[in-house]
């Protein structure tokens, strides 16, 4: 009762209050005025600005729904039918069912004979033909195989029963991969290929006398993820934000994530084209496209082949968006790219704060003549700590949409445990731009998750003092050092937006092409003999003037906008509505993200590290994804006790246009 009563007074004085009951009136008329102001009108997307008006096409669907219907669709029609009956069908078909209907023993000879002959390989190599010292840990690896394949051999059955009856190959599978389990329950009796796995198993294993076991295994692994991606893109789009942000395990990350992007492309135009999947087109859409349309140009114009390269890929990147925004198109795809986004965080998170454990830290990026009480700054898996601060505000709103949406227990742990290694990780990284933009995104996700969030902003803001007062004082200096002339760090990039200014007044319509090359080249004509080695202005904005001229920048400035407008629609869906709110907590927390970087972006070229480049388009999708699932679900709400069943979401089209 005493807890009743406290309750039921705090809920009198906040109803009571003036100062609330003035900020409440605020709030309701800015968000009023924001739904019928003329600039709503501007930006918003005829058919797209609001949930009741998803019916209404507008230009850039009309447009492309002609194309479709005269161009586009006939061709589709003929290579749908000389596709789904050709050689190559059958045997895809043929080759899928094999290694899934295949029995257990059928494996387990492959691998017993694999793992035999690479550690025959392997001593041979040492004691026989003296190539070097013995790999143990390669050998290790050859013996545990043998023993698994040992293991395999009492188990029943075909693979595919066998993979649907484990706790963790079954969560894999069906939970994260979005397999239906009819698929696996075809053919439980399974047939067996002995010869073939043998002869196979053998070749392999006999192919370590010149590749490392571990490497023939990793290629294995890359060749059956490629054939599930091609079977399945949306987990080709769970699988990018997963593995971009670990990509600097490769040698050549920024490579590597390009590639991985253009393939799930690949395999999703395959699914397009014979209509297998969806594609729809809205204003939006052709913003992103016209937008990647201008990266690609700016490369073919820049100088030397780095240019073009880096035109190629960064339009590669920002095609990435289609991807999301066109394959997400049910809660749970959403919540398992989410979830990869929040495994990344964790496994991110975890090595830059093992990193600040250890001492594995740098002051490269630090003025240790103001700082020199910071021992250095952590850069994780991105070799920069603003690149890994910026990573970091992308993974903590995402964290955070996912958190304030989904009620399933161990998604929320997880989720959680993310989320607080994540922020550590990003105080550790000493990133000021980063953690101004998480300030700022954080007041937004108040924002636009609950109109009268104007109040809290307001107490804290008279509450501030006392916080501060709390915090360490090394991080206090280090967030009152913004904007201080001081530090060398800041000097310099004063020096760099004065010289790119000067740069931009020269070539503000054409822009120069992309490249660092062509920039240094372009720069160093107007720089002071002190600026050597800069490769980009440090400015997002400044960077896309230069590159673009004034229209790119108008254009990316427009596809914000859009997106604003968008997800301030998903957030004002009616409150009556709550089964809608977690797609609505999940794109309003990577809008936040977006946001928040987008801030950063004033202090320096987010883009610059192509996984970053990558990761924003891809979660720019993924909050379109959601505005348009949060549409779809608010229109078919029914009022009732029961609110929208499931039966009453309907999927997305599979020919939208």
């Amino acid at each position: 009762m005493t807890d009743k009563r406290r309750n039921g007074r705090w809920a009198k004085w906040t109803r009571t209050s003036v100062i609330l009951h003035l900020l409440r009136r605020i709030a309701d008329a800015v968000f009023g005025a924001s739904e019928h102001s003329l600039s709503a009108h501007l930006l918003g997307e005829t058919g797209e600005g609001a949930p009741q008006k998803a019916g209404q096409p507008g230009v850039f669907a009309w447009l492309f729904s002609k194309l479709y219907q005269n161009v586009i669709r006939p061709g589709q029609y003929l290579f749908i039918r000389n596709l789904d009956h050709g050689a190559f069908r059958h045997a895809l078909d043929a080759l899928t069912d094999r290694l899934l209907y295949d029995s257990v023993s059928a494996y387990s000879n492959f691998f017993l004979c694999f793992g035999l002959y690479a550690s025959g390989a392997l001593l041979i190599s040492h004691f026989l033909l003296n190539r070097g010292e013995l790999a143990v840990a390669q050998l290790v690896l050859t013996v545990t195989v043998v023993l698994l394949a040992l293991l395999m051999r009492s188990a029943g059955g075909s693979m595919a029963q066998n993979l649907a009856k484990g706790r963790i190959t079954s969560f894999l599978i069906f939970t994260v991969m979005g397999f239906r389990r009819e698929r696996f329950d075809a053919n439980p009796v399974g047939t067996s290929h002995n010869g073939i796995a043998i002869v196979t198993g053998t070749l392999l294993g006999l192919l370590t006398f010149f590749v490392l076991p571990s490497r023939v295994l990793l290629g294995l692994l890359v060749l059956l993820l490629c054939c599930v991606v091609f079977a399945m893109p949306e987990f080709g789009v769970v699988l990018l934000f997963f593995f971009i942000p670990l990509a600097s395990l490769l040698s050549a990350p920024s490579v590597s994530a390009g590639a991985a992007v253009a393939y799930v492309i690949f395999c999703y135009l395959c699914k397009l084209i014979r209509g297998k999947r969806s594609f729809a087109f809205h204003t939006i859409d052709g913003a992103v496209l016209l937008f990647a349309a201008f990266t690609l140009q700016s490369g073919l114009v820049s100088v030397g082949q780095e240019g073009t390269r880096a035109g190629m890929l960064q339009c590669c990147m920002v095609c990435g968006y289609f991807l999301c925004a066109n394959l997400m198109t049910s809660r749970p795809a959403v919540r398992r790219a989410v979830g990869a986004l929040s495994c990344s965080l964790l496994v991110v998170s975890v090595y830059g704060i093992y990193q600040y454990i250890t001492g594995d830290i740098s002051t490269l990026w630090l003025d240790t003549a103001m700082f020199g009480d910071i021992a250095g700054r952590v850069t994780s898996l991105f070799d920069n700590p603003n690149v890994l601060g910026e990573f970091l505000i992308l993974g903590i709103f995402a964290a955070l949409g996912l958190l304030a949406g989904d009620r399933n227990r161990p998604t929320r742990i997880f989720t959680t445990v993310s989320l607080l290694s994540g922020i550590l990780c990003l105080v550790l990284t000493w990133s000021r731009g980063a953690w101004l933009g998480t300030l700022c995104a954080f007041v937004i996700f108040l924002f636009m998750m609950s109109r009268y969030a104007a109040a809290g902003v307001v107490c804290f803001g008279l509450t501030a003092p006392a916080w501060i007062a709390l915090l360490p004082k090394k991080l206090v200096r280090r967030l009152l050092s913004i904007g201080n002339i001081a530090d060398h760090s800041t000097s310099t990039r004063v020096e760099i937006w004065n010289t790119s200014t000067r740069l931009i007044r020269d070539h503000l319509l054409t822009g120069i092409g992309a490249g660092s090359v062509g920039f240094g080249q372009a720069f160093s004509q107007y720089a002071a003999a002190s600026l050597t080695g800069v490769e980009h202005s440090h400015s997002l904005y400044l960077q896309l003037l230069i590159i673009h001229g004034i229209a790119g920048l108008a254009l990316f400035v427009w596809i914000f906008a859009l997106l604003t407008r968008r997800c301030v629609a998903t957030a004002r869906l009616p409150r009556e509505q709550m089964s809608v709110r977690p797609c609505v907590g999940l794109c309003v927390g990577l809008y936040s993200g977006i946001a928040g970087l987008l801030i950063g972006g004033f202090s320096d070229y987010v883009w610059y590290n192509y996984r970053i480049c990558a990761m924003m388009w891809l979660v720019l999708g993924l909050a379109v994804a959601c505005a348009r699932l949060s549409a779809r679900e608010a229109e078919a709400y029914v009022p009732g006790p029961v609110g929208l069943s499931r039966a009453a979401i309907t999927p997305a089209p599979r020919h939208t246009v």
